[in-house]
């Protein structure tokens, strides 16, 4: 996942699946932290190889984080190594 600024005061995030074999479709929850100190979530459905997400926002976006509430992106005991 990367995000950046375009010149023209929109952000870019790019999600990415690069590993080889299926790809995963599902629903991700992302947490947009702005350069004015507020935060967002926003929903977005991941169905390609590359999902590209480009966004008009009052402030910057400085991070994104994934599934913040750790839904999905979770490891537990129980999956086995």
């Amino acid at each position: 996942m990367r995000h950046s600024a375009l010149a023209n005061g929109e952000s870019v995030i790019r999600l990415s699946q690069p590993e080889e074999g299926e790809l995963f479709e599902l629903d991700l929850e992302l947490e947009l932290q702005l350069a004015d100190g507020s935060s967002r979530r926003e929903r977005v459905r991941v169905v390609e190889r590359v999902t590209t997400l480009t966004r008009s926002l009052a402030s910057q976006i400085v991070e994104v984080t994934l599934d913040p509430e750790r839904e999905l992106l979770l490891w537990r005991p129980e999956y086995g190594d």
